[in-house]
């Protein structure tokens, strides 16, 4: 994974675009990770800065100190860390202070229907405000609609990701499509 990681990031670098890759709960508690990580970030320490890792909450739950020294030593190397579905479970704002997150990805579920629902409006922007606030970029995922992008522009969300700029693409298509002939990116900057 960290491999293909490092891979991918090498492409994309000339066009100075960032990879998030999602790490699990077991990818956390496995200590070849992150020696494998280190063996490629001296190999290659200029593509270290250009990846972000993912992780949910539920997979810091289960042995929170080891995932916070692990996501610690993930930063010293230079990887961001995103927090990604934030909002759809327990999410809890001690995470936000004890690991070293940089990015806020607001779940889905969160902003489906947030031009015509109230109650996930002013959570959303709460959200968004809260991430500025803590100096945190904030993503928007699962934008479906141009109603919500449009909300989630007036909010002030640093990105949007979904299927309504983009479906998933493998990184030829992405390549083919956003280095000959650019497009709307599939996180697009607000």
């Amino acid at each position: 994974m960290v491999c293909e990681a490092y891979r991918i990031a090498e492409i994309l670098m000339p066009q100075q675009i960032g990879l998030s890759i999602n790490i699990s709960a077991a990818d956390l508690n496995d200590s070849e990770l992150y020696n494998h990580a280190q063996k490629l970030h001296r190999q290659h320490p200029t593509l270290t800065p250009m990846i972000t890792l993912e992780v949910t909450e539920s997979c810091t739950i289960m042995d929170p100190e080891n995932a916070c020294d692990i996501l610690h030593k993930f930063a010293a190397l230079g990887m961001s860390i995103s927090v990604d579905d934030f909002g759809s479970g327990y999410s809890s704002l001690a995470y936000l202070k004890r690991f070293p997150v940089k990015e806020l990805k607001i779940d889905r579920s969160l902003i489906q229907g947030i031009h015509s629902d109230i109650d996930s409006a002013i959570i959303v922007q709460s959200t968004i405000d809260m991430g500025h606030t803590m100096g945190l970029v904030v993503t928007a995922e699962g934008v479906e609609t141009e109603q919500e992008l449009e909300r989630l522009r007036e909010f002030g969300v640093d990105y949007a990701q979904g299927f309504w700029l983009s479906r998933p693409l493998s990184v030829e298509e992405f390549c083919a499509r956003h280095f000959i002939a650019p497009q709307p990116h599939v996180t697009q900057p607000i």
